[in-house]
């Protein structure tokens, strides 16, 4: 039986209380741990694939600096009249498992930027009430990488019990030191409340700065085989190889291009992962005009 720490009435709006069948829960974020957009758009494929049933919300002003250009509110306006208005926020919704073994919850919203331990409650909260048994949160990170592998995608876990789970699934334990995104407070908090957690990052090739729908299919295809969810990716797969097609055609173009790519594959190839080679700005900056030109 999971503990449920303090309830926070306040800044969670409940519009039902689903009674779910063995839940998980996946969550992803916009902005700083969405790079190449794996997070959201892993989100976004769940979501339009599933239509999940909204059933909370956060109230935002708590989490979220609404004055700021990234987070301002949103709103449609049609001939002056305002259609719709939407501040930034947190959404829970849940999904059904037709076979009733797993019933799914997502959660997803732009990472929050204050307020973090209280978010944090919040969300393990929820989990808690809906006696969630997996939590799995999905990141996006750049690295020194090629785009010619196959997306490198690393874990941390909330408990050693999960270590042989995941290096069974090919995904890497990570070893990191530096700056944390709202995942690794996540995942501290499950611990405490002894809930499974598998943080998951998708390593996309620094020189892709648009949605790289190959990491995000690469990213929806390890998630399915944690939790068979069985959903169709065909869609997401033909994006993937449709972009690397584009890729490489653009590269093709530029033998400085081909000649750095080839740098990274060796080094990839020979070192340890996370020990790549440093990233060369002006190549990413090459590399992106190509691909604007060839892709508008």
């Amino acid at each position: 039986m999971f503990n449920i720490i303090k309830q926070d009435k306040d800044n969670i709006v409940w519009f039902e209380k689903p009674n779910l069948i063995h839940p998980y829960m996946i969550i992803g974020y916009e902005g700083w741990p969405d790079a190449g957009k794996v997070s959201s758009a892993v989100l976004s494929y769940l979501s339009s694939k599933l239509s999940p049933v909204l059933f909370a919300k956060l109230k935002p002003n708590e989490f979220y600096f609404i004055q700021s250009e990234i987070q301002r509110p949103q709103a449609v306006i049609e001939k002056g009249i305002v259609k719709s208005f939407e501040m930034p926020t947190t959404s829970f919704g849940y999904v059904k498992d037709a076979l009733k073994q797993h019933d799914l919850i997502l959660i997803y919203g732009p990472e929050p930027e204050q307020s973090w331990d209280k978010y944090a409650q919040i969300i393990i909260n929820v989990a808690a009430t809906c006696k969630v048994e997996k939590i799995v949160t999905i990141g996006g990170t750049f690295d020194a990488i090629p785009h010619t592998m196959a997306t490198r995608i690393t874990a941390s876990i909330s408990q050693s019990d999960l270590e042989g789970e995941i290096v069974s699934k090919g995904i890497d334990l990570v070893d990191y030191k530096g700056p944390i995104s709202i995942h690794t407070l996540l995942i501290t908090s499950a611990a405490k409340v002894k809930i499974p957690m598998i943080n998951l990052w998708g390593h996309t090739p620094h020189y892709i700065q648009i949605p790289n729908t190959m990491g995000c299919y690469d990213m929806l295809a390890k998630v399915d085989l944690l939790l068979n969810l069985n959903i169709d990716l065909e869609e997401a797969k033909n994006a993937g190889e449709r972009l690397y097609e584009q890729i490489n055609q653009a590269i093709e173009m530029k033998p400085e291009l081909k000649k750095y790519l080839n740098i990274l594959e060796i080094g990839f190839k020979k070192e340890n992962p996370g020990h790549q080679q440093p990233i060369n700005q002006n190549i990413v900056k090459e590399i992106e005009k190509l691909l604007n030109e060839k892709l508008n």
